[in-house]
């Protein structure tokens, strides 16, 4: 496919509202929500993350960390909950896309 064939998909992909990259949304939904519930507000296995500090005021590459290599052992931060933060449960950009969410529409 040449050059301006593939411009011109782009543009009409762009125009169908599909987009490239992953959804924050989606992904909270998919990966978080069960544990963080569906609008951040926490449950018995995960803490709240809307207007958690970490989140709201954290640095976007420790956040992703967290999602990249979860938090358990000596590095859980809510030893009261029965679970660990597991690892694993996000690809390096989505873990971008859900730094970015958490940091943003969700605490809306």
């Amino acid at each position: 496919m040449g050059l301006k064939k593939m411009a011109l998909v782009g543009v009409l992909l762009g125009m169908t509202g599909i987009a490239w990259g992953a959804d924050g949304a989606a992904l909270y939904a998919a990966k978080c929500a069960s544990c963080h519930g569906g609008k951040g507000e926490g449950s018995v296995m995960g803490p709240p993350h809307k207007g958690n500090p970490f989140l709201t005021q954290g640095n976007p590459i420790e956040i992703k960390k967290v999602i990249m290599e979860g938090r358990s052992g000596e590095a859980k931060k809510y030893p009261k909950l029965p679970g660990d933060m597991p690892k694993g449960l996000a690809t390096s950009a989505e873990a971008d896309d859900l730094a970015k969410f958490l940091q943003g529409d969700l605490q809306k």
